[in-house]
Protein backbone atom coordinates (compact mmCIF):
# COMPACT_ATOMS: atom_id res chain seq x y z
CA UNK A 1 0.00 0.00 0.00
CA UNK A 2 1.09 3.57 -0.50
CA UNK A 3 1.12 6.35 0.47
CA UNK A 4 1.10 10.24 -0.99
CA UNK A 5 0.34 13.73 0.16
CA UNK A 6 -0.04 17.28 -1.69
CA UNK A 7 2.75 19.60 -2.15
CA UNK A 8 1.07 23.01 -2.91
CA UNK A 9 3.76 24.16 -5.53
CA UNK A 10 2.32 21.72 -8.01
CA UNK A 11 -1.29 22.58 -8.24
CA UNK A 12 -2.16 25.62 -6.37
CA UNK A 13 -0.91 28.35 -8.89
CA UNK A 14 -2.98 26.62 -11.84
CA UNK A 15 -6.25 26.29 -10.22
CA UNK A 16 -7.16 29.96 -9.73
CA UNK A 17 -7.84 30.57 -13.18
CA UNK A 18 -8.99 27.18 -15.22
CA UNK A 19 -10.88 25.47 -11.88
CA UNK A 20 -11.64 27.51 -8.59
CA UNK A 21 -13.04 30.46 -10.41
CA UNK A 22 -15.12 28.67 -13.17
CA UNK A 23 -16.74 26.99 -10.42
CA UNK A 24 -17.58 29.79 -8.61
CA UNK A 25 -19.23 31.36 -11.35
CA UNK A 26 -21.23 28.85 -12.24
CA UNK A 27 -22.65 27.85 -8.46
CA UNK A 28 -23.71 31.54 -8.34
CA UNK A 29 -25.70 30.92 -11.72
CA UNK A 30 -26.41 27.73 -10.44
CA UNK A 31 -28.08 29.24 -7.29
CA UNK A 32 -30.06 31.56 -9.30
CA UNK A 33 -31.22 29.29 -11.29
CA UNK A 34 -32.10 26.45 -8.72
CA UNK A 35 -33.86 29.71 -6.21
CA UNK A 36 -35.99 30.74 -9.73
CA UNK A 37 -37.00 27.18 -10.63
CA UNK A 38 -37.85 26.41 -7.13
CA UNK A 39 -40.02 29.40 -6.66
CA UNK A 40 -41.77 27.96 -9.80
CA UNK A 41 -42.73 24.44 -9.07
CA UNK A 42 -44.16 25.40 -5.64
CA UNK A 43 -46.68 27.52 -6.98
CA UNK A 44 -48.08 24.19 -8.83
CA UNK A 45 -47.29 21.62 -5.82
CA UNK A 46 -49.75 24.17 -3.26
CA UNK A 47 -52.48 24.08 -6.20
CA UNK A 48 -52.16 20.02 -6.29
CA UNK A 49 -52.10 20.12 -1.78
CA UNK A 50 -54.91 22.10 -1.88
CA UNK A 51 -56.75 20.82 -4.86
CA UNK A 52 -56.11 17.30 -2.93
CA UNK A 53 -57.15 18.37 0.69
CA UNK A 54 -60.40 19.57 -0.61
CA UNK A 55 -61.39 16.24 -2.65
CA UNK A 56 -60.32 14.38 0.38
CA UNK A 57 -62.85 16.14 2.12
CA UNK A 58 -66.02 16.19 -0.64
CA UNK A 59 -65.37 12.60 -1.10
CA UNK A 60 -64.65 10.80 2.15
CA UNK A 61 -63.79 7.58 0.42
CA UNK A 62 -60.90 8.91 -1.56
CA UNK A 63 -59.36 10.44 1.51
CA UNK A 64 -56.42 8.14 1.95
CA UNK A 65 -55.43 8.53 -2.43
CA UNK A 66 -55.16 12.53 -1.43
CA UNK A 67 -53.60 12.10 1.60
CA UNK A 68 -50.87 10.35 -0.18
CA UNK A 69 -50.49 13.10 -2.84
CA UNK A 70 -50.13 15.73 -0.52
CA UNK A 71 -47.44 13.80 1.24
CA UNK A 72 -45.65 13.39 -1.91
CA UNK A 73 -45.87 16.90 -2.02
CA UNK A 74 -44.62 18.10 0.76
CA UNK A 75 -41.69 15.61 -0.02
CA UNK A 76 -41.14 17.35 -3.16
CA UNK A 77 -41.26 20.78 -1.09
CA UNK A 78 -38.67 19.34 1.05
CA UNK A 79 -36.26 18.39 -1.68
CA UNK A 80 -36.30 21.84 -3.37
CA UNK A 81 -35.62 23.56 -0.07
CA UNK A 82 -32.94 21.39 0.23
CA UNK A 83 -31.22 21.84 -2.91
CA UNK A 84 -31.72 25.42 -2.88
CA UNK A 85 -30.65 25.56 0.46
CA UNK A 86 -27.26 23.62 0.17
CA UNK A 87 -26.63 25.87 -3.48
CA UNK A 88 -26.80 28.83 -1.39
CA UNK A 89 -24.60 27.28 1.30
CA UNK A 90 -21.87 26.71 -1.69
CA UNK A 91 -21.75 30.23 -2.51
CA UNK A 92 -20.39 31.35 1.30
CA UNK A 93 -16.98 33.30 0.60
CA UNK A 94 -16.27 34.15 4.69
CA UNK A 95 -14.72 31.74 7.22
CA UNK A 96 -16.97 31.27 9.79
CA UNK A 97 -17.13 28.09 12.46
CA UNK A 98 -18.53 24.67 11.18
CA UNK A 99 -19.88 21.27 11.97
CA UNK A 100 -17.42 18.64 9.90
CA UNK A 101 -20.43 15.97 10.56
CA UNK A 102 -22.68 18.65 9.26
CA UNK A 103 -21.46 19.17 6.54
CA UNK A 104 -20.69 15.20 5.66
CA UNK A 105 -24.31 14.50 6.14
CA UNK A 106 -25.52 18.05 4.01
CA UNK A 107 -23.16 17.08 1.76
CA UNK A 108 -24.21 13.34 1.27
CA UNK A 109 -28.16 14.16 1.38
CA UNK A 110 -27.42 16.32 -1.59
CA UNK A 111 -25.48 13.75 -3.26
CA UNK A 112 -28.39 11.65 -2.68
CA UNK A 113 -30.21 12.85 -5.49
CA UNK A 114 -27.47 11.09 -7.76
CA UNK A 115 -29.58 7.20 -8.93
CA UNK A 116 -25.57 5.80 -8.81
CA UNK A 117 -25.11 7.05 -5.34
CA UNK A 118 -27.76 6.46 -3.76
CA UNK A 119 -28.93 2.83 -5.22
CA UNK A 120 -25.85 1.40 -6.60
CA UNK A 121 -23.41 2.16 -3.20
CA UNK A 122 -23.04 0.51 0.06
CA UNK A 123 -22.47 3.94 2.39
CA UNK A 124 -20.83 3.45 5.55
CA UNK A 125 -21.31 6.37 7.88
CA UNK A 126 -18.31 6.86 11.15
CA UNK A 127 -18.62 10.19 12.48
CA UNK A 128 -17.59 10.66 15.98
CA UNK A 129 -19.57 12.73 18.30
CA UNK A 130 -18.33 15.72 20.28
CA UNK A 131 -15.79 16.81 17.45
CA UNK A 132 -14.68 20.31 17.74
CA UNK A 133 -15.40 23.23 15.31
CA UNK A 134 -13.22 24.04 12.34
CA UNK A 135 -12.98 27.52 10.65
CA UNK A 136 -13.29 27.32 6.81
CA UNK A 137 -15.19 29.18 4.16
CA UNK A 138 -18.01 26.48 3.59
CA UNK A 139 -18.67 26.69 0.10
CA UNK A 140 -15.18 25.76 -0.73
CA UNK A 141 -14.82 23.11 1.85
CA UNK A 142 -17.87 21.48 1.21
CA UNK A 143 -16.83 21.94 -2.90
CA UNK A 144 -13.49 19.91 -1.65
CA UNK A 145 -15.37 17.10 0.43
CA UNK A 146 -17.66 16.59 -2.85
CA UNK A 147 -14.73 16.52 -5.04
CA UNK A 148 -12.96 13.60 -2.63
CA UNK A 149 -16.35 12.00 -3.04
CA UNK A 150 -17.03 11.86 -6.06
CA UNK A 151 -13.46 10.52 -6.94
CA UNK A 152 -14.37 7.87 -4.63
CA UNK A 153 -18.03 7.03 -6.54
CA UNK A 154 -16.26 7.22 -9.96
CA UNK A 155 -14.00 4.51 -8.84
CA UNK A 156 -16.55 2.10 -7.74
CA UNK A 157 -18.16 2.16 -11.04
CA UNK A 158 -15.71 -0.09 -11.66
CA UNK A 159 -15.68 -2.08 -8.47
CA UNK A 160 -17.70 -5.70 -7.80
CA UNK A 161 -18.06 -4.66 -4.23
CA UNK A 162 -19.15 -0.77 -4.05
CA UNK A 163 -18.20 0.44 -0.34
CA UNK A 164 -18.19 3.59 0.87
CA UNK A 165 -16.76 4.36 4.47
CA UNK A 166 -17.21 7.89 5.86
CA UNK A 167 -16.11 9.18 8.77
CA UNK A 168 -14.17 11.73 10.87
CA UNK A 169 -12.31 11.14 13.93
CA UNK A 170 -10.43 13.61 16.00
CA UNK A 171 -6.50 14.45 15.66
CA UNK A 172 -3.83 16.29 17.46
CA UNK A 173 -5.58 19.76 16.83
CA UNK A 174 -6.99 18.62 13.83
CA UNK A 175 -9.87 17.23 12.65
CA UNK A 176 -9.73 14.01 10.26
CA UNK A 177 -12.17 13.10 7.63
CA UNK A 178 -11.68 9.95 5.33
CA UNK A 179 -13.34 8.35 2.55
CA UNK A 180 -12.43 5.31 2.08
CA UNK A 181 -13.48 3.20 -1.33
CA UNK A 182 -13.19 -0.66 -2.47
CA UNK A 183 -12.22 0.41 -6.23
CA UNK A 184 -9.51 -0.41 -8.39
CA UNK A 185 -7.09 1.34 -6.41
CA UNK A 186 -3.97 2.94 -7.99
CA UNK A 187 -0.99 2.08 -9.17
CA UNK A 188 2.16 3.13 -6.71
CA UNK A 189 3.85 4.87 -10.03
CA UNK A 190 1.04 6.98 -10.74
CA UNK A 191 -0.16 7.97 -7.27
CA UNK A 192 2.52 10.43 -6.96
CA UNK A 193 0.34 12.46 -9.38
CA UNK A 194 -2.50 12.02 -8.53
CA UNK A 195 -2.27 15.88 -7.35
CA UNK A 196 -1.12 17.21 -10.34
CA UNK A 197 -3.87 19.26 -12.42
CA UNK A 198 -5.55 17.48 -15.66
CA UNK A 199 -4.23 14.12 -14.54
CA UNK A 200 -7.08 11.24 -14.32
CA UNK A 201 -6.85 7.31 -14.27
CA UNK A 202 -9.91 6.93 -15.47
CA UNK A 203 -8.20 5.67 -18.78
CA UNK A 204 -6.84 2.95 -17.28
CA UNK A 205 -7.53 -0.87 -17.60
CA UNK A 206 -9.68 -1.43 -14.57
CA UNK A 207 -11.86 1.44 -15.87
CA UNK A 208 -11.40 0.37 -19.75
CA UNK A 209 -12.64 -3.00 -18.98
CA UNK A 210 -15.28 -2.02 -16.65
CA UNK A 211 -16.62 -0.12 -19.55
CA UNK A 212 -16.70 3.23 -16.99
CA UNK A 213 -16.76 6.31 -19.18
CA UNK A 214 -14.20 8.44 -18.76
CA UNK A 215 -15.43 12.10 -17.99
CA UNK A 216 -12.37 13.48 -15.71
CA UNK A 217 -10.64 16.43 -16.15
CA UNK A 218 -8.65 15.49 -13.80
CA UNK A 219 -9.06 18.29 -11.43
CA UNK A 220 -10.87 17.49 -8.48
CA UNK A 221 -8.36 16.01 -6.55
CA UNK A 222 -5.88 19.11 -7.03
CA UNK A 223 -8.55 21.69 -6.24
CA UNK A 224 -9.53 20.05 -3.28
CA UNK A 225 -6.15 19.67 -1.92
CA UNK A 226 -5.32 23.01 -2.80
CA UNK A 227 -8.60 23.94 -1.09
CA UNK A 228 -7.57 21.92 2.33
CA UNK A 229 -4.04 23.59 2.20
CA UNK A 230 -5.22 27.17 2.17
CA UNK A 231 -7.30 25.83 4.82
CA UNK A 232 -4.27 25.04 6.87
CA UNK A 233 -4.75 21.37 6.29
CA UNK A 234 -3.38 18.58 4.52
CA UNK A 235 -4.78 16.09 2.13
CA UNK A 236 -2.98 12.58 1.55
CA UNK A 237 -3.90 10.01 -0.29
CA UNK A 238 -3.18 5.91 0.37
CA UNK A 239 -4.26 2.94 -2.53
CA UNK A 240 -3.21 -0.30 -3.24
CA UNK A 241 -4.40 -1.82 -6.37
CA UNK A 242 -7.41 -3.89 -6.62
CA UNK A 243 -8.22 -2.85 -2.81
CA UNK A 244 -8.95 0.71 -3.42
CA UNK A 245 -8.15 4.14 -2.14
CA UNK A 246 -8.58 6.14 1.14
CA UNK A 247 -8.30 9.78 1.15
CA UNK A 248 -7.94 11.58 4.59
CA UNK A 249 -8.42 15.46 4.98
CA UNK A 250 -6.37 16.65 7.83
CA UNK A 251 -8.10 20.20 9.27
CA UNK A 252 -7.03 22.28 12.20
CA UNK A 253 -9.00 23.14 14.56
CA UNK A 254 -10.88 26.59 15.51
Amino acid sequence: MATTAFSPQRAAPVLPPLYAAATGDRLRALTTLAGGLAHNLRSPLTAIMGRAELVGVRRPELHEAMHEIVGECERINGMLKQVTGMFALETETTPRPIDLNDLVERVCDFLRFDRHFKHEIEKEFRLADGLPTITAVYGALSGAFMAVVDNAVTALRAGMERRLVISTRPGEGAVLLSVQDTGCGIAPELLPRVFDPGFTTLDGDCYRSAEVENTGRGYGLAYAAAVVHEHGGTLEITSEPGAGTTATLMLSVS
